[in-house]
């Protein structure tokens, strides 16, 4: 049996200084054209200036023409050209190989190296097996680090048009094809394409295959292994890469881990009680507890032809809803005669907040996914807001098949949406107010990117919805999250002589975004101690984790220490792939374990389901409000200002 394995390879290198040529950057065209003109040679653009070196004379030959002028360079000034050179290496020892299509990621700019030879192919399907090379560096006690993480994953490829599709009996309609006419492979046109030829349980198990652990790891164990022999040498000038070390932990003085329990939870009196939530709640009730002097009325609103279905689901929940919050329910019934947004519309005029607590639609699994604009269930929902009345949406399919998970998940997301919150979590006691601030993200109707609202807790994770402010997009995105922590310090920071604030943020930081936004707080709040940091939380990295070769999951909590500013976090055990929590250079608070350690405690906080989320809901809530947001959008005279609405703000009426 083996320990704790992370599939990064530091590289020795050497700390002396070498001459490297550079010019001025002029501009994308300056710097493509190099490139395209120049194979041999590798051009680096940092500020201002172009790098540019090769393992031959060719770099000097273009200096003269370029009349480049050279600048003394080591590991520690120059840490991202140094990173760079250990890249090229990797990509060179590919290349030889003559097996490899390589290519860089769009946005992460990492290296991939796709296989030529497919693990599988037919006549319109092409699938390759792909390494994903990272460089990453680092500062520890004064020191500078430099290694390489490699991953896997496959790679999906069709050789037919949309025209094949249809010649094909396989339905093309919402599919898209690329610049050479070519359907793109994403999962939809995938799961079309297998269901439709017969193929699900081979492509199915060759991508089961891909995901086992195990597997995973004797691919990436081989690859590091094998590039651990050709990367030691020199990279350019006095530069070179003494030794690689791929080691399991623990490391000697370097990647600290431990493991971070979850946070204690607390229910009906402050009461703490182990083991599943869903049991705790069974023995002592909810933290916060809805008023029981009244049973809730929740409207059903369906097609007849359910009733059989909806009448052994509503008794259930109505004994899930009892035994979890000690809630009564009442079920009150509007039929439709055909699913469609007339009869939705006609059957909810009557509603209100006066006649019923809660909404539920139940509709076919397809109405989820259909255009907002003729959706029933988008419109009736829209439409309901106005009326301060939440709306739970439920398909048919999963009534039909419903367990008593399931049948907990909904009880709970009813419960939120009433106004309840099921359990909290310890609360760390500070010597100052504290805050968190969640934003997130989301890709609107139109593939367009859009950054949500601002959603704010305390420390307790207790969630804070009435401050929260609308949408930004990236214009007016600085403006608006300036103006929210204005409320903050107006609202909830009134009277406090130090503020301790923390932006959990899905993006890198920007220095003209939330720095800006923030500096003008700062500025106008000059009186009182502030301090902040700007967290990044992701899983668009190439780090990955294994425990015993990936034949045990990890543990959950395990909590790895990159350096004083980054560390990995196993928030989902049954995944190798860790959330990396990175704590932005502007910030003047830095304690990254009491950073991480929260994210952990907000990802036991969700109310959509009683398992952990995979997100801390610090980023997860508002990438969800903002999805639904978008898409009520589309809806037909829909106004945003009812979001505004207090018997609105105070709920999650977006989970």
């Amino acid at each position: 049996m083996s320990g704790l394995y992370l599939n990064y390879c530091f590289c020795s290198v050497s700390d002396d200084d070498t001459d490297i040529l550079s010019i001025d950057y002029k501009d994308k065209e300056q710097l493509s054209k190099l490139r395209n003109e120049n194979p041999g040679i590798c051009f680096y653009r940092s500020g201002n200036a172009i790098y540019f070196w090769s393992t031959d004379s060719a770099d000097e030959v273009l200096a003269k023409k370029l009349n480049a002028t050279k600048v003394s360079i080591n590991c520690i000034e120059y840490p991202t050209l140094v990173s760079k050179m250990i890249e090229n290496r990797i990509y060179d020892l590919f290349n030889k190989t003559q097996s490899y299509i390589l290519y860089y990621e769009k946005y992460s700019h990492a290296l991939v190296a796709k296989k030529k030879a497919p693990i599988y192919e037919d006549d319109a399907l092409c699938v390759f097996q792909c390494a994903k090379i990272s460089t990453y560096f680092f500062t520890e006690k004064e020191k500078m680090y430099f290694g390489f993480s490699v991953s896997s994953n496959l790679d999906y490829s069709f050789k037919w048009s949309k025209q094949d599709f249809a010649n094909n009996n396989i339905d093309c309609a919402g599919l898209f094809e690329n610049k050479q006419g070519v359907v793109a492979a994403n999962t939809r046109a995938i799961t079309r394409y297998k269901e439709a030829m017969g193929l699900a349980s081979k492509l199915d198990r060759i991508k089961s295959n891909s995901e086992n652990s195990n597997q995973q790891f004797a691919f990436i164990k081989k690859v590091i292994t094998w590039l651990q022999k050709g990367i030691e040498g020199n990279l350019y000038g006095n530069i070179s890469v003494r030794e690689c070390v791929n080691n399991y932990f623990p490391y000697n003085d370097l990647f600290e881990n431990e493991i971070i329990g979850p946070p204690k939870k607390y229910y009906a009196n402050d009461q703490t009680v182990s083991g599943m939530p869903s049991v705790a709640l069974e023995k002592v009730g909810p933290y916060t507890a809805i008023s029981n002097n009244t049973a809730r009325t929740i409207t059903i609103v369906s097609s007849k032809d359910y009733e059989g279905t909806l009448n052994v689901f509503t008794r259930q929940l109505s004994d899930k809803m009892q035994k979890l919050f000690r809630m009564h329910l009442n079920f009150q019934y509007c039929w439709v005669e055909k699913e469609n947004i007339e009869s939705f519309g006609e059957a909810i005029l009557p509603i209100n907040s006066r006649n019923t607590d809660l909404v539920i639609f139940v509709v076919k699994k397809d109405y989820r996914f259909m255009n907002p604009s003729i959706s029933p269930y988008y419109h009736c929902k829209a439409k309901l807001i106005g009326q301060e009345v939440p709306t739970q949406c439920i398909c048919i399919e999963t009534m039909k098949r419903i367990n008593d998970f399931i049948l907990g998940n909904i009880a709970l997301n009813v419960y939120a949406k009433l106004g309840g919150t099921a359990w909290g979590i310890e609360k760390k006691d500070t010597t100052k107010k504290e805050l968190i601030i969640g934003i997130g993200s989301t890709v609107n109707f139109y593939k367009q990117q859009v950054i949500s609202i601002a959603n704010v807790f305390d420390n307790s994770g207790v969630y804070l919805a009435g401050a929260c402010n609308p949408i930004a997009n990236i214009e007016n995105y600085p403006k608006e999250l300036e103006k929210l922590i204005i409320e903050l310090f107006e609202t909830l920071l009134v009277g406090e002589k130090e503020v301790h604030l923390i932006f959990h943020i899905y993006k890198s930081v920007g220095k003209n975004k939330e720095v800006y936004a923030l500096e003008r707080v700062l500025e106008r709040y000059s009186s009182i101690n502030i301090s902040y940091a700007f967290v990044h939380l992701n899983y668009g990295h190439n780090f990955r984790l294994y425990f015993n070769d990936g034949k045990d999951n990890l543990r959950k909590g395990q909590f790895i220490r990159l350096n004083q500013t980054e560390s990995l976090l196993v928030v989902n055990d049954g995944s190798s792939i860790p959330l990396k929590i990175t704590i932005d250079k502007h910030s003047n608070f830095k304690d990254i374990f009491y950073i991480s350690q929260q994210a952990f405690c907000f990802a036991h906080l969700s109310e959509r389901s009683f398992m952990p989320s995979k997100k801390p809901i610090t980023i997860l809530y508002p990438s969800i409000m903002a999805n639904l947001i978008e898409k009520l959008k589309i809806v037909e005279k829909w106004d945003y200002d009812k979001l505004r609405v207090k018997g609105v703000t105070e709920k999650l009426w977006f989970l």
